[in-house]
């Protein structure tokens, strides 16, 4: 299946050939890739220097647009009826991907199920009403890097499912504090989404899930801020701290699947499985 079922307005009569095909699934299912991207997921034979022609065609036809932050970065590129994103944002956008990329093939080499891999703002986002900073309740918006959840037709029935929401964490330096703490304000959206009891209505109507409990991963581009954040979380005391893994940019390059995932809860590591 690709993204179109009939060529593009304004499309030159490209011939679509299987190898597109398969690229504009691809698309269609992770929205934003570069090259290195599309290589991972089918593999690191494929010629680096003929998909980029391949993309080229495909950009050229109208099937894709593309964008980069400077002349000297490698493109990103996306759906062409899919909004552009600011270039300001083309390094978190392109981290969403890998992060999705990573865990979309590793449940797919432990021969698990994956029942949605979402990023779409239109069926993660979510409301809930708290307080502000001077205890007044406000309707405030959360939008997720992206949604996952899988089955293990290993477990049974009941034990067979898992549900995560996923928020990738970029900033500069210097601006650690403030990014810091404001991930702890969505820790706390998160718990009243699901203190709420919306979450399971909103994720069986867009994903035919039926959710009882989610996890929340969020990872830092370093072990020391996913460290010093979990500290962070323990000090504001926020709730149910075994709803959320922490993890950074080295460890799950290198093993999304591994042991890599601490726990505000407790200082052991854990796995996407657990």
């Amino acid at each position: 299946m690709t993204i179109l079922q009939s060529e593009p307005k304004g499309s030159r009569g490209l011939k679509l050939l299987p190898k597109h095909e398969q690229y504009l699934d691809a698309f269609r299912r992770f929205q934003f890739l570069k090259a290195e991207h599309i290589q991972h997921l089918f593999g690191g034979n494929l010629n680096a220097r003929t998909l980029r022609f391949d993309l080229v065609k495909l950009l050229t036809a109208g099937y894709l647009r593309r964008i980069r932050s400077n002349r000297d970065e490698e493109y990103t590129y996306f759906p062409s009826p899919i909004r552009e994103r600011s270039s300001l944002m083309l390094t978190h956008t392109n981290e969403v991907t890998w992060v999705q990329l990573l865990v979309a093939v590793g449940a797919a080499k432990k021969d698990l199920e994956i029942l949605a891999c979402e990023r779409r703002a239109s069926r993660t986002r979510f409301s809930v009403s708290m307080p502000n900073d001077e205890g007044v309740i406000k309707r405030r918006c959360c939008v997720p890097d992206f949604f996952y959840a899988h089955q293990d037709p290993t477990k049974s029935a009941g034990r067979d499912t898992r549900h995560f929401f996923f928020e990738i964490t970029n900033a500069k330096p210097g601006q650690h504090w403030k990014k810091e703490n404001d991930i702890i304000q969505k820790c706390q959206m998160y718990n009243a989404y699901f203190d709420s009891g919306e979450f399971g209505h909103r994720l069986q109507k867009e994903f035919h899930l039926h959710v009882r409990n989610f996890r929340v991963i969020i990872t830092f581009p370093t072990e020391a801020r996913a460290r010093n954040f979990t500290q962070i979380f323990r000090h504001k005391e926020v709730a149910y701290p075994g709803r959320f893994f922490v993890t950074w940019k080295d460890a799950y390059r290198a093993n999304m699947w591994g042991p890599i995932f601490l726990s505000p809860k407790d200082d052991s590591l854990h796995s996407i499985r657990d």
